[in-house]
């Protein structure tokens, strides 16, 4: 029988059993490898946010804690010089292979004061024409938030110039692999588009930076996911993954 999971995270104002907050201020965090990813439109999709899919990017970390192999997953809102008052509502993961992430915990490294988000087991807006995610999923229902009010003033969500952190225990290589051959796909959903919108798309390009680095403590992490992505991002769109 085919297993598959699909992790989705919405806003809220408290957390859920599928998650837990990561609360870890002194751990030594061993970053060894980065990859940015694009988003793409969803084809045959809403195309009300097609002309801002540039402004939302994805970060993949290979994070080790105290010896556990993790994941680090940002998702990043840089409309910061648009009059488009965005948010990112909600990050969806979609995997067959139960093992490939686990322990998920919510709100790592997030930049933003008021960025909050748990799991809520929803299916990501339009994902039926996402290009592989599993349409044998019975997760069914769009966009709900707990938290806050559902329109583009929502102080929960990742507003322009903030960051959402999620941490998985898993293997970077195998991660990306997945990405890659698109047995692992992750979607996101974003409101406060012109004339009250919204729209979602999916994560499709990579670039590795190899550099190693050691970050000390928490709250290090963004900032230096900020400089690497200044110095990195205009190279995103050169490595399409195959659809």
């Amino acid at each position: 029988m085919k297993h598959t999971s699909v992790f989705s995270a919405l806003l809220v104002g408290a957390s859920a059993a599928l998650v837990s907050t990561y609360t870890n201020p002194a751990a030594a965090i061993q970053m060894t490898t980065f990859s940015f990813y694009n988003f793409e439109n969803v084809p045959n999709g809403d195309t009300v946010g097609d002309n801002y899919k540039e402004y939302f990017s994805l970060n993949v970390s290979n994070y080790t804690a105290n010896s556990t192999q993790q994941v680090l997953f940002q998702f990043s809102n840089d409309a910061n010089n648009t009059a488009v008052n965005s948010f990112i509502s909600e990050v969806a993961f979609n995997f067959a292979n139960p093992n490939l992430l686990t322990l998920p915990q919510a709100n790592v490294d997030n930049s933003g004061s008021y960025v909050n988000f748990d799991t809520n087991p929803t299916n990501l807006p339009q994902s039926n024409n996402i290009p592989d995610w599993d349409k044998d999923e019975q997760i069914q229902g769009g966009t709900r938030i707990t938290g806050g009010k559902q329109n583009s003033n929502n102080a929960a969500g990742v507003q322009r110039g903030e960051t959402l952190g999620f941490l998985f225990n898993g293997k970077y290589n195998d991660v990306i692999s997945a990405l890659t051959t698109r047995t692992l796909r992750i979607g996101i959903h974003v409101q406060g588009l012109p004339n009250g919108g919204s729209d979602s798309y999916y994560a499709v390009s990579t670039t590795p930076v190899p550099e190693p680095i050691t970050i000390l403590g928490l709250g290090v992490g963004t900032v230096g996911l900020g400089a690497l992505k200044r110095k990195y991002g205009k190279k995103e769109v050169k490595e399409k993954i195959t659809v």
